[in-house]
């Protein structure tokens, strides 16, 4: 059993492709932005964060890239690879976007 207080935490910053759901698929109007701070799933756990860059809101339906800071486990840092899959969500029901690593730009001890 791993000791959370001996875990060590990394903010990682990623350039990520992202296509945001549809309308139907997210029964709501939304756009993916700069501030947004949604919760990352990465390796079926959810991870707060926030999309630090975006040039432009992306709308539903559509594709863009982005920038974003998320904090992950010692454990998860060792899995991240570009390529790897990471959704964007509003709560565990609400997915926002899934999302390609073209990038992981930084990787630094939260404390």
């Amino acid at each position: 059993m791993t000791n959370i207080n001996s875990m060590k935490i990394f903010i990682v910053t990623a350039q990520l492709e992202c296509l945001v759901s549809t309308e139907d698929e997210y029964k709501n109007t939304h756009e993916v932005k700069k501030g947004l701070r949604p919760n990352f799933l990465y390796k079926n756990h959810y991870h707060t964060g926030v999309i630090s860059k975006c040039n432009a809101g992306i709308a539903p339906g559509e594709s863009g890239t982005l920038q974003a800071k998320f904090i992950l486990d010692e454990e998860s840092v060792a899995l991240l690879v570009v390529g790897d899959k990471i959704g964007i969500y509003e709560g565990p029901e609400n997915k926002l976007a899934e999302c390609n690593i073209l990038e992981i730009c930084e990787v630094e001890p939260l404390s």
